[in-house]
């Protein structure tokens, strides 16, 4: 059940807003009602596990130090 002021607060404030802004909103909304999507199963991680070959595992590495400046292997 929507508590009456709220609901006035809240149309109130969509009638303010831009067409685009509107769209924005309800996305937000739908978000909220919308469960999260479920994640991968340890049994979908484990067939992907051992994949990355080391020169792609190295340029991965490469791109997240330039863009976070360090990398720390073991901290993982």
């Amino acid at each position: 059940m929507v508590d009456p002021a709220i609901r006035r607060q809240i149309l109130n404030d969509l009638g303010q807003l831009s067409p685009e802004q509107q769209r924005h909103a309800l996305q937000l909304v739908h978000g909220l009602v919308e469960p999260l999507p479920k994640g991968a199963s340890v049994d979908d991680l484990l067939a992907i596990a051992g994949t990355l070959d080391d020169d792609s595992a190295r340029e991965m590495i490469e791109a997240i130090e330039e863009e976070f400046e360090r990398v720390e292997p073991h901290a993982w």
